[in-house]
């Protein structure tokens, strides 16, 4: 008989090896084809309710994907539609054409998506940039420019402007503002507060989730310290060092199977969570022990293993879905348009790398045994660390997300997460059935009647 049962597109492919993990990229990229705008500047995946415009959605759905398609150019590989982001890249960024992104306005969604857009430039100029007519180049180093002298959130979104501004020195585009790039990174470095971790905003937030790591921060001053050591070799030593502390706090959020424990916002960008130890093979970074080269391979890739096995994470084309293991718009945010889930694409920055590299050339090895049947607390995220019995998972206080974002006390505030259940989020709040209140204490008082 036919089983019915649902099953990944990507289910089949073992995420093993660098040809693995670019076949993995290349069946994400594929389906993109068909929801992209004849101009090549705009993707729409589907459609949600954002805080933002439909144009910055769409542009979102052309940015992200970009993470893995320049990290996988970078490496020598090939991929024949990349001439839509060429295209997109002239289009998009020229205020005649009807695709054109729209002008930078102050905290605009779009300065979100210049930090792929300045990466893409900074690793793969002479297949992107360099691909473009004068014309072209014009338009996108006036628009990505265009950040410089705006209003920005006092958050890890600084760290956009970097990338826009280090993308365009690489290019070397006059739009360059080296002493706006200098002032951002003096002002983020303000965030970082000992062991390697840096909370998400200036002093008085308590936020220190996957946006101090994999999503943005830790990653971003990763790549930095990689890409701008000749310019300036004590940040990007800082950054190293703050690294090698961090790591020996993040391992504890993995269990052996790969999984990383959801906690906080921003979940449905799914495998990004892992992106920092990606990151740390790009950067080049020995590790203290027991993080040799074959365990940071190995954290890095039975994630991204786990999440190509997810059904649910995707769509019956092979684009993702909005959620986490399932589609979900209960747990997402009022900025997760269709095309968010694919920030999942900094993870591919391994792709970048020759398989000389002891990333590539290291067996994977196992999660380290010795941090097995362990509790560890992480002194910063106010977590305890627990490793027991074959369960992975936190004990959290003292959390909280800096501004309202949908169930931010369930993201934050919960007394447990795990890597094997997850958490639940309030669907509304009338019934207990809606409530979601599991790693809560709860009370009722109906009488006993639930």
């Amino acid at each position: 008989m036919p089983s019915f049962a649902a099953q990944s597109p990507f289910a089949s492919n073992p995420v093993a090896t660098k040809d693995d993990l670019r076949n993995f990229l290349v069946g994400l990229l594929d389906p993109l084809a068909a929801h992209t705008s004849p101009g090549g500047a705009r993707i729409q995946v589907g459609f949600t309710g954002t805080h933002f415009d439909e144009a910055a959605a769409q542009l979102e759905g052309f940015s992200r994907p970009i993470w893995g398609l320049a990290s996988l150019l970078a490496g020598g590989g090939k991929y024949d539609g990349v001439e839509r982001w060429v295209r997109g890249f002239s289009n998009g960024t020229n205020p005649d054409h009807e695709e054109f992104w729209g002008n930078m306005r102050n905290k605009d969604q779009r300065m979100v998506e210049c930090s792929a857009i300045g990466f893409s430039l900074a690793v793969a100029k002479e297949h992107l940039w360099d691909a473009l007519e004068d014309a072209g180049k014009k338009h996108l180093e006036t628009w990505l420019g265009g950040m410089n002298d705006k209003e920005m959130p006092n958050t890890n979104w600084l760290w956009f402007r970097v990338f826009s501004n280090l993308g365009l020195s690489k290019v070397g585009s006059p739009r360059f503002d080296g002493k706006r790039m200098k002032a951002d990174l003096d002002h983020l470095d303000t965030f970082y507060i000992g062991g390697g971790w840096s909370r998400d905003g200036p002093e008085g937030i308590v936020q220190l989730d996957y946006y101090s790591s994999s999503f943005a921060i830790q990653y971003a001053q990763l790549v930095y310290s990689k890409l701008a050591q000749a310019e300036d070799p004590d940040r990007c030593e800082e950054y190293r060092n703050r690294a090698r502390q961090f790591a020996q706090d993040f391992v504890h959020y993995y269990d052996p199977e790969g999984r990383a424990i959801p906690f906080g916002r921003s979940l449905t960008y799914r495998f990004a969570m892992s992106s920092f130890w990606g990151a740390v093979a790009f950067a080049d970074l020995d590790l203290p022990a027991p993080l040799t080269w074959g365990v940071v391979r190995g954290l890095q890739l039975r994630n991204i293993r786990w999440w190509a096995k997810q059904a649910g994470a995707y769509n019956a084309d092979g684009t993702l879905t909005i959620g986490y293991v399932y589609p979900n718009q209960s747990m997402t945010e009022n900025y997760n348009s269709p095309g968010s889930p694919y920030w999942c694409c900094k993870s591919f920055i391994t792709l970048s790398l020759p398989l000389s590299h002891p990333f590539w050339a290291s067996p994977e090895e196992s999660y380290p045994a010795s941090l097995l049947n362990t509790v560890k607390v992480l002194k910063h995220p106010f977590h305890i660390a627990c490793s027991l019995s074959g369960h992975t998972y936190i004990l959290s206080s003292g959390q909280q997300c800096s501004y309202p974002v949908k169930n931010s006390a369930a993201k934050y505030g919960k007394f447990g997460y795990s890597s094997a259940f997850g958490y639940s989020v309030a669907v509304g709040n009338g019934t207990l059935e809606e409530a979601g209140g599991d790693g809560a204490l709860a009370l009722s008082d109906d009488g006993g009647h639930q």
